[in-house]
Formats: C-alpha cells, sequence, structure tokens
C-alpha cells in the first residue's frame, strides 16, 4: 500500500517529464531566440571577464542563471548553449516538482495537483519558450519554488526558513523578475493576514531581499558598465515609442483556460469573504503584468501559478464532473496543438476555430451539467 501511494504522488514528476521531453523535440525549430539567445551568451562570457563583447541587452542585469553557464565554458570552453539547454531542463523539472510539493503544502489531493501540473504545462508560452535559450523558465521555476517555501509551515517561521526564502527571492529576481509574481502573493498574504508575527518577518524578508538585490543592481552597472534592471524596464518604453499592448498575444497566453479561469475568479467573487487572499493577489498581480513596455503572451503566462491555483480551488469546492475533466484535456491538448501549427507552419485563421469550438464544448458542459457557481455540500 506506501509503494503504491509513493508511486501514486510521483505521477505528477512523470507528467512533468513527459513534457519535457515531448517539447524538447516539438519546438526544436525555436530553440534559438534570435532576439535574445545571442545576448545571454555574450553576457555569460562577460561575467567571467571577456571585454572583447557587448552586452547589447544588459542580460548581464541578470547574472544567477549565467554562472554555471558562464563558469563552465570558461574552465573547460563547454559550449554555453549546451549548458544553458540543460539548464533549461532542470528549471523545467523542477518547476513541476515544486509546483506540486506547493500544492501539496495548500493540502489539494494528488488528482487536484496532476491537473494543475497538466494545466501548467500546456499553457502557450510556457510549452514553446521554456526550451528557448532564455530565461523564462527560471522565472517560472522560482516563482514557483518561493512559493513552495513559502507556504512550507505557514505560520512556522524560523532563521533557516527565512534566510532560504531571502535567498531564494534574490536569486529568483536576479534571474528573472517575473518571480516577483511570488513577492507580490507574499504581500497580499500580508495584507489579509493578521498574524504579527508573520508579517514582520515577510517584512524583514522582503526588505533584505531588496537590498541584496538593489546592491547587486548597482555593483554590475558599476563594475561592467551596463545599466541597471530597473533603467531597462524605463528604456524599454523609449525604444518603443511608449506602451505596447498585443491583445491578439494576450488571448493566446492561456487559450481556452481563460474561459476556465474566469469561471473560476468569478466563484471567488461570489464568495468574496472565503477567498481574501486569491482576491487580494489577482488585484495585485493583474496591474503588475501590465507594467512591461510590451504586453503580450509571455508576460501574462507568469501569471499561470496563481490563474491555476484559483481554478484548482473552485474544482476542490466544486462536483467536477466527467465532462470537465474531458474538457480540461481537451484545452490542454488543443493549445499545444494550435501552437505548433501556428508556429511550426504558420497556419492563419486556427485559433477563431479552436475558440469557437471550445467555447461550443464549454456551454454544452453548463447547460448539461446545469452548474453554474457550483459549491460542494459540507
Amino acid at each position: 500500500m506506501k509503494t503504491k501511494n509513493t508511486i501514486i504522488e510521483l505521477i505528477p514528476l512523470f507528467l512533468t517529464c513527459l513534457f519535457a521531453v515531448i517539447y524538447i523535440y516539438l519546438f526544436d525549430f525555436l530553440r534559438y531566440n534570435i532576439a535574445d539567445t545571442h545576448n545571454f551568451v555574450n553576457a555569460a562570457k562577460i561575467l567571467f571577464g571577456n571585454n572583447d563583447l557587448i552586452d547589447s541587452q544588459s542580460r548581464i542585469t541578470k547574472p544567477i542563471i549565467l554562472v554555471i553557464p558562464g563558469l563552465l565554458n570558461y574552465l573547460f570552453n563547454v559550449s554555453i548553449e549546451t549548458i544553458m539547454l540543460l539548464q533549461n531542463i532542470f528549471l523545467f523539472i523542477g518547476t513541476g516538482y515544486f509546483f506540486n510539493l506547493y500544492l501539496k503544502n495548500l493540502n489539494y489531493s494528488i488528482f487536484e495537483r496532476t491537473i494543475a501540473v497538466y494545466m501548467l504545462f500546456t499553457i502557450q508560452p510556457i510549452a514553446v519558450h521554456s526550451f528557448e535559450l532564455i530565461t523564462d523558465i527560471a522565472g517560472l521555476f522560482f516563482t514557483v519554488l518561493i512559493l513552495y517555501l513559502y507556504t512550507y509551515s505557514h505560520y512556522k517561521y524560523n532563521s533557516v526558513k527565512t534566510l532560504l526564502l531571502i535567498v531564494t527571492i534574490s536569486a529568483g529576481i536576479l534571474s528573472k523578475e517575473s518571480c516577483g509574481l511570488a513577492v507580490i502573493i507574499i504581500v497580499a498574504d500580508s495584507i489579509v493576514n493578521r498574524n504579527k508575527k508573520l508579517i514582520i518577518n515577510n517584512i524583514i524578508t522582503l526588505g533584505i531581499s531588496g537590498c541584496i538585490i538593489l546592491l547587486s543592481q548597482l555593483y554590475i552597472s558599476s563594475h561592467f558598465y551596463t545599466h541597471t534592471a530597473i533603467y531597462n524596464v524605463i528604456e524599454e518604453f523609449k525604444n518603443n515609442n511608449g506602451y505596447y499592448v498585443n491583445f491578439q498575444q494576450i488571448l493566446h497566453s492561456f487559450d481556452m483556460y481563460w474561459a476556465l479561469f474566469i469561471v473560476s475568479c468569478i466563484y471567488m467573487l461570489y464568495r468574496l469573504h472565503t477567498y481574501k487572499l486569491y482576491i487580494a493577489s489577482m488585484l495585485l498581480t493583474i496591474p503588475a503584468l501590465f507594467i512591461w513596455a510590451t504586453v503580450q503572451d509571455r508576460t501574462i503566462a507568469v501569471a499561470a501559478p496563481l490563474f491555476i491555483v484559483i481554478f484548482i480551488e473552485y474544482i476542490h469546492n466544486s462536483t467536477i464532473s466527467r465532462f470537465l475533466k474531458i474538457l480540461i484535456l481537451i484545452f490542454g491538448f488543443g493549445n499545444i496543438v494550435c501552437s505548433y501549427l501556428i508556429y511550426a507552419h504558420a497556419i492563419a485563421g486556427i485559433l477563431p476555430i479552436y475558440y469557437c469550438l471550445g467555447f461550443v464544448a464549454l456551454g454544452i458542459y453548463v447547460y448539461t451539467e446545469k452548474i453554474y457557481v457550483p459549491i460542494r455540500n459540507k
């Protein structure tokens, strides 16, 4: 019995590894990101003393993710691109592993956690960009790792846990700014929660992390003669001649999962008092997604862990039918198939067809199940 339970608990990890194998081969033609990879490679070399290269996009402001590729290249002349790919594989698997543990900390069942992992890795920007030689997957990895550490023994803070959180938050944001999402959720918890010890500990943790990040940016700026990450965001607005929102790509961020997320958000609003933390997290997170100069699918998809947890909470308190389970599977499969056809074969007009079919299926589900805001009888 114990062996069987152990195997069942490993299902999310097996699923993560399966997705890793599929995406490495399915989207291999996108591996080398023309706009970004070259600059990450240069930054890794500059980090270890190469003065003949130019870091035109100030990628060295995210040094943590460059350390291993740069160091192995410096010591053993190993290809930086190869190490970046291996590093992204490790981060991808780690993302699924810690996302599962984070949800376990929140007391969700193995079935609910498996659904969550499936949804996370069938989101288009995550599937497409995780194995590109860029740092998107690093941001997702550190987001779920921070949330896992934060929710582990939630009210039992000690010096070791605080230190681990400080190191992880600092390393995460110095790898990819998008993992600031986890910090937003910690701030939301501090606002909603009235536990004074927790609030004080959070202030100390975030305060020290902020100082480490700021000092690191100032050192990088002065030592490598580059801009800080904050300046880069401002510079992005100048380069774009203002603010640009790609609405079509925003829709493609979660594809048909948008419908499920909206239903679950309405459910949360319906029971506002019970779900204050989720509502507060959304109210703080959604505006933060629009602080970049260019808002697109990749910048919106960083909120995937939050939206997925909200949906999992919805089905946790609802009667999930076989029809809804099938819909989740179909939506995830459809998201990836459409993404592949668009990126690999440039097939136009496939998304409107997919969305129409998806909403018809969702409408049939709502009508046949007679479910609008389902609440499980306690």
